[in-house]
């Protein structure tokens, strides 16, 4: 069996919403991080968290990673920085945007599951790739 990790990419500032973390955000009476650990935790072994504001989300008891490399760069940055996290014995990451509370089991699981020698799986929304739930 491939070991695979899952990262929660959560991004920089949250300067578009006043500075509030996206992963702190709430849906109904829970943030959109707990949501996605009650879905990703019982899939995977190891979660890590990637963000530029590390300390936004020390509550949560997650191994945390910031970019590599210039601030700024973007989502990319983040996918970069699961990457790079990843320990010998992964050979793939499963990245969920903090900014998606709907997450669903059965999509990580193909995620997880799927071609474990392929280089990337992004799954397509209305014809675009979403690069942040690969």
């Amino acid at each position: 069996t491939v070991a695979v990790a899952a990262a929660i990419i959560a991004g920089g500032r949250g300067e578009r919403l006043g500075g509030t973390a996206k992963g702190l955000l709430r849906v109904g009476n829970r943030s959109i991080i707990e949501r996605q650990l009650d879905v990703l935790r019982p899939l995977f072994s190891r979660i890590l968290l990637v963000a530029n504001e590390l300390a936004a989300y020390e509550d949560f008891g997650l191994p945390t990673v910031g970019d590599r490399g210039t601030p700024g760069r973007g989502p990319l940055a983040g996918l970069d920085a699961a990457l790079a996290a990843l320990l010998p014995t992964e050979r793939a990451v499963v990245c969920v945007g903090a900014d998606m509370p709907f997450v669903v089991q059965p999509l990580l699981m193909a995620l997880r599951d799927r071609a474990p020698d392929a280089d990337a799986l992004v799954p397509r929304v209305a014809g675009r790739p979403e690069p942040l739930l690969a």
